[in-house]
């Protein structure tokens, strides 16, 4: 989906047209709204924690098919700490793409922003 504003960010998808697309934003505010080629995604939650302790957030979704990544359709994640929460655990990883701790920390702020505004954010796939 485009949803074609001027606060929408396309740097990481621009040259990856043909590869499927990651949406991410936090409806109803000027934040950005994030448009990542989805390896950039893909190479964060890959290899994900196996300390028995359950997944959450994306790495759940991804790894079991689950909410946002269920039916790779537009999802509202009403709960954006979970999901935070998770992305922060990558924080030290080393990533596969070089790009991809460029698009680390931005979606670790679109989520921050989320959960410090108490707003829900929106996922979908162009």
């Amino acid at each position: 989906m485009d949803t074609g504003t001027m606060n929408d960010n396309y740097t990481y998808y621009k040259g990856y047209e043909i590869d499927d697309e990651i949406i991410l934003s936090v409806p109803d505010t000027g934040f950005p709204t994030l448009h990542l080629w989805d390896g950039f995604f893909r190479d964060i939650f890959r290899d994900p924690p196996l300390d028995g302790k359950g997944w959450s957030g994306f790495t759940r979704d991804m790894h079991q098919c689950e909410g946002a990544f269920d039916w790779h359709e537009q999802t509202l994640i009403p709960n954006p700490k979970e999901y935070l929460d998770d992305i922060l655990q990558y924080k030290d990883k080393k990533f596969q793409f070089s790009k991809t701790p460029e698009v680390y920390p931005l979606i670790v702020e679109l989520l921050t922003y989320a959960v410090e505004n108490g707003k829900a954010v929106m996922i979908d796939f162009g």
